[in-house]
């Protein structure tokens, strides 16, 4: 069945923009919500620096200002502006200093992108990172705002005018994989933290080996249904820029995680959602089981548009049809997804399937987010869809091809 071109493509929507202020609304509630409610946590409520200290250190800012223009430092140089990274990251101790946590943070970003020379930055970076750990284990306020300054941290602070990002700092990889594996430090620190890996991947080049670590670290989180929905979410988008395809094994462990939360009802409409359009980005080679996988977002869409058309009031709909869409078109058009994808080896044998699903499942996108106040997706679309299910099911459960390859059936996973 090829894809129906009278239905209206929503391409020209700026999902970019809804997607963005959803997600800074979500964070910021998630975050309003839980930075207060943090006393089952151990807290260290130690100041770890003094008013004294940041006195002192005012005396000494020429010569600091200085050294952050040197195009080389000396030791000396080093030490003062190690000095100076100390004292300010920790004055976030000090009792009394909630409400300038955020201007602490956006002072030490300044002099790192606009005043540092390379050498002076390096030395910052580095400093600030050394610190912020240190704070990990005070009250929620502070290291929220200590991790949050680790991911915001930038090597090169890119250029604006010729849009290319800034450079995420390639050093804070080990303290955030440190908070998203330490079970007992408070989720709202780890969605910080999986959103900075997911910066880190997306605007700088690590090594293969980093971004296995990082997908690794994803991965465990995401075995665990106890963490929120939310914080799932957040960890699949960061899993879908790690570009990783295979284990240490040759596994195809991402897909199959993706699969996994794809299928599994329990995962939770959103998360599902999310898998959908990471699957639609991530690396797939000539044995990775295209045809299960496009049979499963098709799958997953009628489930969605049925479950829709039965309550259409709820709120995370729209939501889960934007994600849905995704998966073949790209949110950003210098990404891509499966549309893109299967112009071109290794999914180019798979073009016309592609399509064919697109074209049933863009009326279930457009059926949730086209009409308010909402109205019922037509039986007609969720039946077309559902015939192509019927018509055209795998015979092989398994992401990977490979028989070589031992992966569990997805439809064991849910």
């Amino acid at each position: 069945m090829k894809s129906n071109s009278s239905i209206p493509d929503y391409a020209g929507i700026p999902f970019g923009t809804i997607q963005g202020l959803f997600m800074r609304f979500a964070l910021a509630l998630f975050v309003g919500l839980t930075v207060f409610g943090s006393s089952a946590f151990a807290q260290n409520t130690e100041e770890l620096v003094t008013e004294a200290d940041l006195k002192a250190l005012r005396q000494k800012s020429p010569d600091y200002f200085r050294a952050l223009n040197s195009s080389s430092l000396t030791q000396a140089d080093i030490k003062l502006v190690q000095e100076f990274m100390q004292v300010q990251v920790l004055q976030m101790s000090i009792p009394g200093k909630e409400r300038e946590l955020p201007e602490i943070r956006e002072k030490l970003k300044r002099e790192i992108d606009l005043r540092a020379k390379p050498a002076s930055r390096a030395v910052m970076l580095e400093a600030i990172v050394e610190n912020a750990r240190k704070l990990l284990d005070h009250p929620l306020p502070i290291k929220l705002n200590a991790v949050m300054l680790i991911t915001e941290l930038n090597e090169n602070p890119g250029q604006i005018a010729k849009s290319i990002p800034p450079a995420p700092y390639m050093g804070m990889v080990d303290t955030l994989l440190e908070v998203i594996n330490d079970p007992e430090q408070h989720e709202s620190l780890k969605v910080v933290a999986a959103n900075g890996l997911h910066r880190l991947c997306r605007d700088n080049s690590p090594k293969v080996d980093l971004r296995l670590r990082i997908a690794e670290a994803l991965i465990k989180q995401l075995d665990d249904l106890n963490n929120s929905e939310w914080f799932r979410m957040v960890c699949i988008q960061a899993l879908s820029r790690t570009d990783v395809l295979n284990d240490a094994t040759r596994k195809p462990f991402v897909l199959q995680k993706l699969g996994e939360i794809l299928v599994d009802p329990k995962q939770g409409w959103r998360a599902r959602a999310e898998a959908a359009a990471a699957i639609g980005r991530v690396p797939m080679d000539s044995s990775s089981n295209v045809e299960l996988l496009l049979h499963e977002i098709a799958r997953f869409a009628h489930d969605l548009g049925q479950a829709y058309n039965k309550n259409r009031s709820m709120p995370q709909w729209r939501y889960c049809a934007i994600r849905l869409y995704l998966a073949f078109k790209p949110e950003d058009p210098a990404d891509t997804s499966l549309l893109d994808r299967a112009t071109r080896p290794p999914l180019a044998r798979f073009r016309s399937d592609v399509q064919d699903v697109y074209g049933l499942v863009l009326p279930v996108v457009n059926g949730i987010i086209g009409s308010l106040p909402p109205a019922p997706i037509p039986n007609q679309d969720l039946k077309a869809l559902k015939d192509w299910i019927d018509a055209n099911a795998p015979s092989n459960l398994s992401v990977s091809l490979d028989p070589s390859v031992k992966v569990q059936p997805l439809r064991k996973a849910g």
